[in-house]
């Protein structure tokens, strides 16, 4: 296991025999660190955007430490992708890159388009870490989302609307915007193109601010009702669940359900919207309760002074996972697709086809998990 600027990995030595993955991280090193090594911030100052990355690495090379009495060792070099010394170009022409089995990346768009256009020539899978749209990509199956696209997560909750909530009221709640209008044209395709029986919705739009006595007329006191927020804004979700509060108290029976990035909302983790059941989807569920967690999060704890993210887990079970495949196969483009038991969750990757060329345009992670939160803990998973 080996950690590498892209200078330093440039001028490395690469055991040809064993298998060996790449991974692209945002670390910014040159921004943190002066040429000699010295850490140029101040002595309590760490820079947060390089948190969640930083805890994937750790995760994944502690998920290594823990493999070492397995059978099977991997060459794994890790990348700072927004090093100031070489250009990324200039790094993914190098042979120790193009000679992988596997490049994991954690980035942007920018970066999610150039390294992948480089895995299609060099035909090595990259599997992407966090973006959650395909960022352009198209004709190119060596590419994996390991987050959900917009589009699959609003297939993904009209078919639980089908198969949970085929009798209850719906009412979906949206404000404008371009993100807004992209998902009710999404849930509108699903309904086109997915079997059974179609669901029924009422739409109620509104600002950022949600009115209880207007979001009202549309509800029924003696049935069931499920709104939908239909935004990824975090302050209209907040709004929204306070308006679904107030409605209960008033006689209503409703639950409210929302995009993945509702997932984030500190407050919906607290009793805050007490007696409000709020629903989420999301790729990522890590419910913390068996005992290989607990250990992770006791050791993470005594040596970091806080609890692991679900990132941390993320690089601890996609390095279990790699490990597992590169013994049986070092095909990955081959071994990757298709639904899988991971240490803590499930994935599903398939592939997303473009319907005017019938080319398959990469893969796609299609396990949604769908959490139920009240007053601040999760009472049921789907």
């Amino acid at each position: 296991m080996g950690f590498f600027s892209r200078q330093t990995l440039a001028q490395s030595v690469v055991n040809q025999q064993r298998p060996r993955i790449i991974v692209f991280l945002p670390l910014h090193l040159d921004s943190i660190y002066d040429t000699q090594g010295q850490y140029k911030l101040k002595q309590y100052d760490f820079p947060r955007y390089i948190s969640a990355p930083l805890e994937f690495y750790q995760g994944f090379s502690e998920a290594l430490d823990s493999l070492k009495h397995h059978p099977g060792n991997l060459d794994v070099y890790i990348i700072d992708s927004r090093s100031e010394r070489q250009s990324l170009t200039t790094i993914l022409q190098q042979d120790s890159i193009k000679k992988s089995n596997a490049w994991l990346l954690f980035g942007n768009v920018a970066e999610s388009r150039e390294i992948a256009e480089a895995a299609k020539f060099t035909q090595v899978p990259l599997i992407n870490i966090n973006l959650p749209n395909d960022g352009g990509i198209q004709d190119n199956p060596y590419y994996f989302l390991w987050n959900n696209t917009l589009e699959t997560q609003c297939e993904g909750i009209y078919r639980h609307w089908q198969q949970y909530y085929p009798l209850e009221e719906i009412v979906i709640v949206r404000k404008k915007g371009t993100i807004e209008d992209r998902i009710l044209n999404h849930i509108k395709d699903a309904a086109k193109n997915t079997r059974g029986i179609p669901i029924r919705y009422k739409l109620f739009e509104t600002t950022d601010t949600v009115s209880t006595e207007a979001l009202a007329t549309l509800l029924d006191s003696n049935k069931q009702t499920l709104l939908f927020g239909a935004s990824l804004d975090e302050r209209f979700a907040r709004n929204l669940a306070t308006t679904a509060t107030n409605l209960i108290r008033t006689g209503y029976t409703v639950g409210l359900m929302g995009m993945s990035t509702w997932d984030n909302i500190r407050e919906f983790n607290t009793n805050r919207f007490r007696d409000l059941e709020i629903i989420i989807p999301t790729p990522f569920y890590y419910p913390r309760t068996d005992e290989w967690s607990n250990r992770l999060q006791v050791r993470f704890l005594e040596n970091n002074y806080s609890k692991p993210s679900d990132t941390y887990l993320r690089g601890y079970e996609m390095a279990w996972m790699l490990h597992a495949l590169l013994q049986k196969n070092k095909d990955l483009a081959e071994a990757l697709p298709g639904p899988k038991k991971l240490l803590f969750g499930e994935i599903n990757w398939q592939p997303v086809i473009d319907t005017a060329t019938l080319h398959l345009n990469y893969f796609e992670n299609k396990k949604i998990y769908f959490v139920k939160r009240m007053e601040g803990s999760v009472f049921s998973v789907r």
